[in-house]
């Protein structure tokens, strides 16, 4: 729940990696359940950009049940994982923001702007250092480093208006 188009009307959206791999488990034991001729079949877990957090966690856990299942005909047949342009290492990817901008010329390296978001890269290095950093679904002081390149880069169009990077 809470990813692509699904919601819920309670505050009860998943926070941690390994609680939504648990919950998909759950989904498929659910689904070959109603539909017990798939059981058998290959599985391929497929997806882009955030999936590159999911599939791994969702492998582990149907790997860890297959460990769990009474017999073989019960562990189902992963296959293989395809990710498309994957956030799969957040450490390094949240530190790719400031170097990117660096690189490209948006932000000047010792500027005043280059300072505030440093302290804001700071911020977040830390935050992926605590316990379970690294296996949360969104790390809000990470997403503020882009917020902040994209902020501090804005620029005024023609019209009036401000216009800022894509940052896609």
């Amino acid at each position: 729940v809470g990813t692509g188009y699904s919601f819920v009307d309670t505050d009860s959206y998943v926070h941690e990696l390994p609680e939504m791999a648990a919950q998909f488990v759950t989904f498929l034991e659910a689904w070959f359940q109603i539909f017990p001729e798939y059981e058998m079949d290959d599985l391929y877990l497929a997806g882009e950009s955030y999936a590159g957090q999911h599939i791994p966690y969702i492998a582990r856990a149907i790997l860890d049940r297959n460990k769990q299942a009474t017999s073989a005909k019960h562990q189902w047949q992963l296959k293989g994982m395809l990710i498309g342009n994957g956030w799969i290492s957040p450490e390094e990817q949240y530190k790719s923001y400031l170097s990117f901008a660096y690189e490209k010329g948006l932000v000047q390296r010792d500027s005043d702007i280059a300072n505030r978001i440093e302290s804001q890269q700071a911020v977040c290095l830390k935050a992926l250092t605590e316990t379970g950093g690294k296996d949360r679904v969104d790390i809000g002081q990470c997403e503020q480093i882009l917020q902040e390149i994209l902020r501090e880069t804005q620029t005024t169009g023609s019209d009036g208006s401000s216009q800022c990077h894509n940052m896609y």
